[in-house]
């Protein structure tokens, strides 16, 4: 059993994901660290992905704008 296939079935149960290994449990806790660490990393930059998309879509609508105003037209 692998630990991704360990964690998916006990979840973060670091003395489960210890004795279905038969690794040490700090060992198990390091793992666990580190994968929610990983998955901490993964939702972080998504959501700055997502917020700098919006951003751009923003900004591009804003100017949009401004182009319209100083132009004379209203939209």
């Amino acid at each position: 059993m692998t630990f991704s296939e360990a964690y998916a079935v006990h979840g973060p149960d670091t003395i489960a994901i210890s004795r279905a290994l038969d690794i040490p449990e700090h060992e198990a806790d390091r793992r666990i660290s580190e994968e929610l660490n990983k998955r901490h990393v993964e939702r972080v930059e998504k959501q700055a992905r997502k917020t700098a998309a919006y951003n751009q879509a923003y900004n591009v609508r804003r100017r949009s704008r401004l182009r319209e105003i100083r132009a004379g037209r209203s939209a």
